[in-house]
């Protein structure tokens, strides 16, 4: 596989630019560092298979594929292979091997009309190793945002337009796209989580779980297990000893009420993955049977933990307090939303 045979990703919520997924959307890929893949590759080499399902980090991470250099292979050049000239671009300006991009599970496979949070978690935001300069401008936004109040902070969301208007003091923080199936969605940026504080934070979490056409039914179903979820990865944190810098949540539900209908509103608290082993036929794959299976067994909404670029295992010094406690503080705003609902 190369990057030939990825595309920009179409929901992106926060983060980096050239954010990638395959033609399939099966899978995902970002630029990575050493510290990230070694950090995906420790976690998987650690899995137990006796531990419940949820239990576990491994259950709140995208799976690991591999990574991905950037580049043209000699063998893909003598064939005269299709590359897209803008990757082409990025990779002369990349030799070193140390850039890399990493292989995940795209997590909103199986989506038809995805609406996606992204939140930052912690109230320190950068490395020990990160330059002065990086230091302060990273404690400023902390310090300035519900990073610092708080203990994590609204990076950005996609959720779908509808016919109900969003205030007009959140405009200057909104645009409009289409999908490719001409669906239209509302992308907040990073300021519009920059603009909360502690007296609005709910209504930011409100707009991204109620600003939809769904049931209410439906509606209460995703704040719910997303509660949950939320439980159980905070319980499981407190068993890890880690540290993860600048981590992130990612929040993702269906609007698309046919798919609700179909699998009779039931959407699982962890979704089982489903896990090739390293002998399987790389046809069987791309089975186009196999493909649709997996997209109709695919959840209605999910939450992971993502982005560790800055993270890293330390046996004997207990958990991350740093992660845990915006995790905490998070699930408090999202059950007195679930709740009270007090907008």
């Amino acid at each position: 596989m190369d990057l030939s045979k990825f595309v920009p990703l179409t929901h992106q919520a926060a983060g980096h630019p050239d954010l990638l997924e395959s033609e399939d959307s099966g899978l995902f890929a970002k630029l990575t560092n050493r510290k990230e893949v070694e950090f995906y590759s420790r976690l998987n080499s650690n899995v137990s298979e006796d531990k419940p399902l949820g239990s576990g980090l491994i259950d709140w991470v995208p799976q690991f594929m591999g990574v991905l250099t950037p580049g043209i292979s000699p063998d893909l050049k003598s064939q005269g292979a299709p590359v897209a000239a803008e990757l082409e671009k990025k990779a002369s300006v990349q030799p070193s091997s140390d850039k890399q991009y990493i292989l995940l599970e795209n997590l909103l496979f199986g989506f038809s009309q995805p609406s996606v949070l992204d939140i930052k978690l912690g109230v320190k935001l950068y490395d020990d190793d990160a330059t002065d300069d990086k230091k302060e401008r990273l404690g400023k936004v902390s310090d300035s945002t519900t990073s610092g109040s708080l203990g994590f902070r609204i990076c950005g969301m996609d959720i779908k337009k509808t016919r109900k208007e969003v205030h007009e003091k959140w405009s200057d923080y909104v645009t409009t796209y289409q999908d490719a199936h001409k669906v239209e969605y509302l992308k907040f940026d990073k300021w519009f989580g920059r603009a909360l504080d502690v007296d609005s934070i709910l209504e930011g979490l409100d707009l991204f779980f109620h600003h939809n056409e769904l049931p209410e039914e439906l509606r209460n179903i995703i704040l719910s297990n997303t509660e949950t979820r939320l439980q159980l990865l905070y319980n499981c944190l407190l068993e890890e000893e880690i540290r993860v810098i600048s981590g992130s949540l990612l929040i993702i539900f269906e609007n698309d009420s046919a798919r609700w209908k179909k699998k009779d509103n039931q959407d699982s608290i962890v979704f089982q993955r489903e896990i090739y082993e390293d002998d399987q036929e790389e046809e069987d794959h791309n089975d186009p049977d196999d493909e649709h299976l997996l997209r109709e067994n695919c959840p209605l909404s999910k939450l992971a933990l993502v982005d560790f670029a800055h993270s890293t295992f330390v046996p004997g010094q207990n958990y991350d307090e740093n992660l845990v406690d915006g995790l905490e503080s998070l699930l408090q705003q999202i059950s007195h939303l679930k709740d009270n609902r007090q907008i």
